[in-house]
């Protein structure tokens, strides 16, 4: 008796663990915003809670929210039945002074357990006449007319500038961009002369990411990385 009744006691804390640990609650806004900018900032969730506890937003103006809202979906897979539950809480907020900010992580209560979400970094850049896009929204300008090296452009990062013959670097191809994008073609790398080159599978580009570049928002994403392995030493140049 007092066995089986071990093995219940280690199978419910087992399940509860379980549980506790299926919980997957996030948060999400966008990295740059300028100043009297609107922008969403949205918490998400898997499971119902009984209570939602929002954090401090005082370094910004909450316009609306919190709203929520709920979403269910199943497939079937090879035989396999899925269901997938997402409960949201969102917030329209504005900006209304230039800095770097931290929204600190939201709280629920799921039973008798509270569980917190990610901290948001977010930071604020003086307003501009152009906002470029990010994943939520498409604010961006459409009109490509005159369309300059100041709005689009590519740039070559390396994770370093000295290395031994024989090490290795990693190239990165970045796109940055003021406009929305539906895609591009005829991409044309530079010729890596004198580096061996390895190419590394990255996902595809879907959408921009929005960055500061010396204080103007650009959506930017990555188009391509690749390991260099120098073949001789001195200076060596990537076009």
């Amino acid at each position: 008796m007092r066995k089986i009744s071990i093995i219940v006691l280690l199978l419910f804390f087992s399940t509860f663990w379980v549980h506790a640990q299926d919980v997957q609650f996030s948060a999400s806004a966008p990295k740059v915003v300028s100043t009297g900018e609107q922008f969403r900032l949205t918490f998400s969730l898997n499971k119902k809670a009984n209570q939602f506890m929002q954090p401090d937003l005082s370094d910004f103006q909450v316009l609306i929210g919190p709203s929520t809202s709920f979403s269910q979906s199943t497939s079937i897979i090879n035989g396999k039945l899925t269901q997938t539950i997402s409960y949201t809480y969102t917030y329209i907020l504005q900006a209304t002074k230039e800095g770097e900010f931290l929204i600190p992580s939201a709280k629920v209560r799921i039973g008798k357990k509270m569980f917190e979400s990610n901290s948001v970094n977010i930071e604020v850049v003086k307003k501009s006449a152009n906002v470029s896009p990010d994943n939520d929204s498409q604010t961006g300008s459409t009109d490509q007319t005159g369309l300059g090296n100041q709005d689009l452009f590519v740039r070559v990062l390396v994770n370093n500038r000295e290395v031994y013959q024989g090490d290795h670097i990693i190239a990165t191809i970045k796109i940055y961009s003021k406009v929305n994008l539906s895609g591009f073609e005829n991409v044309k790398f530079p010729s890596f002369q004198g580096f061996l080159k390895e190419d590394i599978e990255i996902p595809q580009l879907r959408a921009l990411e929005r960055e500061n570049v010396n204080g103007e928002i650009f959506g930017s994403g990555v188009i391509a990385q690749m390991i260099l392995f120098p073949q001789k030493s001195g200076n060596l140049v990537i076009e």
